[in-house]
C-alpha cells in the first residue's frame, strides 16, 4: 500500500480528509496521478464534517516555547496548547525559478528510540531531490540533534506527538526556539509504510547503496512523516525512482556546539543574532551560487577532520591560484548555475493537478536544464588543465555521456534559441514560455500559438489606435502578470483624460489607465496564454519523463558546481585579502601559528590588525592568558578558533605560517549573564557550561575559556577556575584560559603543560598603551592597577578613581604575589620544553645540530664538552 494515500485525520474527531481511488492487484490504494482528471472535480473529495465546513487532514500541532511538562514528569494537556494550521486546498510551488527561495529550503523529520536515545533523522531538501538520512546515538543533552537542525536551518521540524514533554522535545523547544515545530500522529512515523513509500521514491543507484534493514527502522519512520507532509502541506508528490537518498554519518567532522558557533560568531553577529555581517561567514562568502553558499555554511557548522580530503581541497584551491585562466574562466560562468537545485526540484515533483501555473513551471524547468546544460562544456574546458584529484573529478561529472543524450533529447521539443528570460519582464517570460516547443509537433498548440500571437498584434493596434486618434504621443504601454496590459500618461501631459479611460491611479509623476477594450482583449490573450501553456505541457510530458531517469546523474552535477563555487570561492578571497596562506595540517603535534590574525576584525579594521603568534604543545598545552580589559585576550581566543575552524575546511587562513592537527571538537565558554528563560544565575549558567567541557572534551579538543568564575565570590572563583584548569589538564586537550585571577598564574610552578602568556601594555605616566600583542609571562594587572585606569577612561568620578588607587595600594601589600620559581628549575623545565618540540621540527640536519649547539650553551658549562657534528650524529 502507497504509503501517501493514507489520509490523515482531523484532531476533532470529526473531519476526514480523503482522496478517492481505485483498486489494484496489489493493494487496496493506489497514488493518485498527477493526470487524473476526476483529481479536479469536487466530486473525488469525501468529508465527514458536522459543521459542513471543508475539513482538513489531521491538523498539525505547533509547539510553541510555553508547552512545559508538570511537576510529575507528564506533559500538560496538547489541546490547549496547540496552534492549528489548515491544509492549504489548491496545490501550490514552494518554490520556483521565477520567485527567490529562502536560504534555507529543509524539512527535518526526527524520531527516537525508547530508552536508547538513538535518534534517526530524515532530511529533505524542498529546492532539489535529496533526503539526507542519520541514525546515531546521542547524549543526554542531545548536543547532536541540536547541531544537526542548526545546521540546516530547516523551515519545519516535525516530530511524534508521543514525543512531546520528553526530554529531546523540551530541549529542542528551549535552545531551538527559532525553528518551527510540529507534531504529527504516532501513526504516521510507520517505518514499514516509510521503507515501502523510499521503495517507490529513490533512485536505483540510491537504493543499490542503502542497506533497507530493521537498523534503520527510526530513519524510515522519519522519511515516511516527511514524504507524507509533501504530499499533503505542498500537495505534490515525488515521481517514482526521483529521489537522492544519501545516508550519512556524524563522523569524520568536528563537532561545534551551539554555544561555540554563538560565540566565536561563525554564523551571525553576538550582539545582532539576525545580522550575517560580522561573522567568519560573511567574511568568507563570496560563493556565486546558493549552492556554494549552503555548502560553506555547513561546512563551518561541520569542518572535516579527514587530512586527505582537507589537502585535497587546499591543492584545488592552490591550483585555482596558480592558474589565472581557468579561476577568470570559472568566475563568470558560476552565477549562471544559480537555478540549479532548482531544475532538479521541479522535474523530481509532480503536481496533482495539470494548470496554468504548473505548465509554466514545467516548460521553466526544462529550460533549466537546457540553459545549465550549455554551459557545461565551458566548464570543461576551463578544467581541463586542471591536475588536482577534486577538479578534475567534476570535470569528469560534467563530461558525461549522459548530457548528449538529454540534449539530443531535449532538440527534438525545444527550439534551439528557446532561453530563460530575465525575471523582471513578464511578457517576454510569457512569450519565450509559449513559443518554446518546436512547431508542428502538436496541430492545436500551434493554433494556439497563432491565436495569442493575433491577440498581441490587436493589442497593439488598439494601443496605436490611442495614440493617433486622440493625439496622444506621450502615451506608453506597460505588462505586469496581474494587471496585465494598460496605459500610463505623463500628469502634466493633459488637463482631463478621455471619458474611455477607466481604471485610472497615479504612480509617481504618471497617471495609468486602461480602456474597456484593452481590458476585453487582455482577458483574451490571458485565456488564450493558459491554453498554450498546457497543451505546451501535454508535449513535454514525455520529455520530462525521459529526463528524469537521468535524475542521479543530474544531482551528482548539482554536487559537483557547488564544491566547484566553494573552491572558487577560497581561491577568490585569497585574491582580495593579503597575506592568506596554505596551512599544514598534522595528525598531531601542535598548533603553530604565526603571525595569525582575526579573520574578521581584520575585514572590519581600516587602520590594520596587529598578528600575533599561536603555540600549544606537549609541553603548553594550557596557556593562562593574562592582561587588563580592553587589551585583547577575547578577540586572541577566537582568532585561535576561527583560524582552526578555516583549517579544516580547506581554506587558506590570514597567517605568515601554520601547522595545525586534527581537532575533533572546539568548546567556548566567553559569554556572560544570567539565563533568565532557564532561571538560572550568571555563576550557574557558568558552572553548567564549564562542567559540560571537563565531560567531554578529549586529548584532540580546543578548550577557549574566558574569565571563568568571575561571576561569583573571588575566593569561589578562582577554586572553579582552578579545578577546571587541572581537569582539562588531566584530559591533554589544547586550552587557552583567560583570566584575571592573578593567582593562576602559578599553576605553571605545579604543571609543566601550562604556560604563562599575556597581551603586552606599556605604562608611561598612570597612563596605558595597549599593544595587542602577545609575549611570555603574566601581567602584572594587581600591581600596575590596570582596571582603576580603564575605570578612569569611563569618565568615574575623579574622587572615586582616587580612593580607589589608595584601597589598591593598601589590598596589594596585604598579597604575597609570588611570580619567580628558582631560576635553576626555570632554565632546566625551559630546556625541556624545547627539546620535546623538536619531536615535530622540520628543520635541516646542521641547522638542528647549530640549534641543539645554542641550548648546550644556555643551559651547561663551557667545558662540558662540543654535540658532533658528522652526519651520523
Amino acid at each position: 500500500m502507497d504509503a501517501l494515500s493514507t489520509p490523515f485525520e482531523s484532531s476533532g474527531g470529526g473531519s476526514i480528509y480523503r482522496i478517492s481511488i481505485n483498486e489494484t492487484p496489489t493493494s487496496g490504494i493506489r497514488e493518485v496521478s498527477p493526470n487524473d482528471a476526476n483529481l479536479r472535480t469536487p466530486e473525488t473529495l469525501r468529508f465527514n464534517t458536522p459543521k459542513g465546513n471543508l475539513g482538513p487532514f489531521r491538523t498539525p500541532h505547533c509547539l510553541g516555547k510555553r508547552s512545559r511538562s508538570t511537576p510529575s514528569g507528564n506533559a500538560v494537556s496538547l489541546k490547549a496548547k496547540y496552534k492549528k494550521y489548515p491544509c492549504p486546498q489548491t496545490p501550490r510551488r514552494v518554490f520556483n525559478a521565477s520567485t527567490p527561495a529562502p536560504k534555507s529550503a529543509f524539512v527535518v523529520a526526527l524520531s527516537e528510540s525508547r530508552n536508547k536515545r538513538q535518534v534517526g533523522a530524515a532530511i529533505l531538501n524542498l529546492r532539489s531531490p535529496e533526503l539526507d538520512l542519520f541514525l546515531y546515538t546521542d547524549n543526554q543533552t542531545y548536543q547532536s540533534t541540536l547541531r544537526l537542525v542548526h545546521l540546516y536551518e530547516p523551515v519545519e521540524v516535525l516530530i511524534s506527538d508521543t514525543a512531546v514533554g520528553s526530554n529531546l522535545y523540551m530541549i529542542l523547544n528551549a535552545e531551538l526556539d527559532m525553528y518551527k515545530i510540529t507534531a504529527y500522529q504516532r501513526k504516521h512515523f510507520n517505518e514499514d509504510q516509510g521503507q515501502l513509500l523510499l521503495e517507490q521514491k529513490a533512485s536505483r543507484e540510491s537504493l543499490n547503496e542503502l542497506p533497507l534493514d530493521s537498523s534503520l527502522f527510526l530513519c524510515m519512520a522519519s522519511t515516511n512523516c516527511l514524504l507524507k507532509w509533501v504530499a499533503f502541506e505542498q500537495c505534490e508528490a515525488f515521481a517514482p525512482n526521483s529521489i537522492k537518498v544519501s545516508l550519512k554519518t556524524l563522523d569524520g567532522h568536528m563537532a561545534l556546539n551551539l554555544a561555540t558557533i554563538k560565540t566565536l560568531e561563525i554564523l551571525c553577529n553576538a550582539v545582532n543574532p539576525k545580522a550575517k555581517k560580522g561573522s567568519l561567514f560573511s567574511v568568507l562568502n563570496l560563493c556565486k551560487t546558493p549552492l556554494g553558499e549552503r555548502l560553506l555554511r555547513s561546512s563551518l557548522i561541520q569542518p572535516l577532520n579527514h587530512i586527505p580530503t582537507i589537502n585535497a581541497r587546499l591543492d584545488s584551491v592552490q591550483e585555482l591560484l596558480e592558474n589565472d585562466e581557468t579561476f577568470f574562466e570559472l568566475l563568470p560562468l558560476l552565477p549562471q548555475f544559480s537555478s540549479l537545485d532548482l531544475m532538479n526540484n521541479g522535474l523530481a515533483m509532480v503536481s496533482r493537478t495539470v494548470s496554468e501555473k504548473s505548465a509554466q513551471q514545467s516548460v521553466t524547468d526544462l529550460l533549466l536544464v537546457k540553459h545549465a546544460l550549455s554551459l557545461f562544456p565551458r566548464v570543461v574546458s576551463a578544467l581541463s588543465t586542471c591536475n588536482s584529484t577534486i577538479l578534475k573529478s567534476i570535470a569528469e561529472t560534467l563530461d558525461d555521456q549522459k548530457r548528449e543524450l538529454i540534449m539530443e533529447e531535449i532538440s527534438q521539443y525545444i527550439t534551439e534559441d528557446a532561453q530563460l528570460p530575465e525575471k523582471s519582464c513578464a511578457q517576454v517570460l510569457h512569450t519565450r514560455l509559449a513559443f518554446a516547443v518546436k512547431p508542428g509537433l502538436n496541430g492545436l498548440l500551434d493554433v494556439g500559438r497563432a491565436t495569442y500571437c493575433e491577440i498581441i498584434e490587436a493589442i497593439n493596434e488598439e494601443i496605436q489606435k490611442y495614440v493617433v486618434e486622440l493625439e496622444l504621443p506621450k502615451i506608453k504601454k506597460h505588462f505586469t502578470s496581474s494587471r496585465g496590459f494598460f496605459l500610463s500618461l505623463p500628469i502634466d501631459s493633459l488637463n482631463e483624460l478621455p471619458d474611455i479611460f477607466i481604471q485610472r491611479s497615479r504612480q509617481g509623476k504618471r497617471i495609468t489607465f486602461s480602456t474597456a477594450n484593452l481590458i476585453s482583449l487582455d482577458d483574451r490573450r490571458t485565456e488564450s496564454l493558459g491554453d498554450v501553456l498546457l497543451l505546451t505541457e501535454r508535449c513535454l510530458q514525455e520529455l520530462s519523463s525521459s529526463i528524469r531517469m537521468h535524475l542521479p546523474w543530474l544531482l551528482n552535477v548539482t554536487e559537483s558546481i557547488a564544491v566547484l563555487d566553494l573552491l572558487v570561492n577560497f581561491a577568490n578571497l585569497v585574491t582580495q585579502h593579503d597575506s592568506y596562506i596554505r596551512p599544514i595540517l598534522t595528525k598531531d603535534g601542535p598548533i603553530a601559528i604565526s603571525k595569525g590574525r582575526h579573520p574578521v576584525k581584520e575585514a572590519a579594521c581600516a587602520y590594520g590588525f596587529t598578528p600575533n603568534d599561536i603555540y600549544l604543545n606537549e609541553t603548553s598545552k594550557l596557556q593562562v592568558v593574562t592582561g587588563p580589559n580592553g587589551s585583547g585576550k577575547s578577540t586572541y581566543l577566537r582568532q585561535t578558533g576561527l583560524l582552526v575552524i578555516m583549517s579544516h575546511i580547506g581554506s587558506f587562513i590570514p597567517a605568515a605560517y601554520a601547522s595545525v592537527p586534527v581537532i575533533d571538537q572546539i568548546f567556548s565558554r566567553m559569554s556572560h549573564g544570567d539565563d533568565l528563560e532557564g532561571n538560572a544565575s550568571g555563576f550557574f549558567v557558568e558552572a553548567r557550561d564549564a562542567a559540560f567541557i571537563v565531560r567531554n572534551t578529549t586529548n584532540s579538543s580546543l578548550v577557549l575559556i574566558d574569565e571563568l568564575g568571575r561571576s561569583t565570590s573571588t575566593v569561589d572563583g578562582i577554586g572553579i577556575a582552578w579545578s577546571v584548569i587541572e581537569e582539562i589538564i588531566s584530559k591533554g586537550s589544547y586550552c587557552l584560559f583567560a583570566t584575571h585571577f592573578h593567582e593562576l598564574t602559578d599553576l605553571p610552578r605545579l604543571y609543566q603543560q601550562i604556560h604563562n602568556i599575556q597581551l603586552k601594555v606599556d605604562q608611561v605616566d598612570q597612563k596605558v598603551d595597549f599593544c595587542y600583542s602577545i609575549a611570555d609571562g603574566s601581567c602584572q594587572e594587581v600591581t600596575n592597577q590596570y582596571g582603576i585606569y580603564i575605570a578612569e577612561l569611563a569618565m568615574f568620578p575623579q574622587n572615586i578613581i582616587s580612593f580607589a588607587r589608595i584601597l589598591s595600594a593598601q589590598l596589594r601589600r596585604r598579597f604575597n604575589v609570588s611570580s619567580a620559581s628558582h631560576p635553576t628549575t626555570a632554565c632546566f623545565y625551559d630546556t625541556i620544553q624545547k627539546l620535546i618540540s623538536l619531536r615535530h621540527c622540520t628543520l635541516p640536519q646542521q641547522e638542528l645540530i647549530s640549534y641543539l649547539r645554542r641550548i648546550r650553551e644556555e643551559m651547561l658549562p663551557d667545558d662540558q664538552g662540543e654535540l658532533p657534528t658528522s652526519q651520523n650524529s
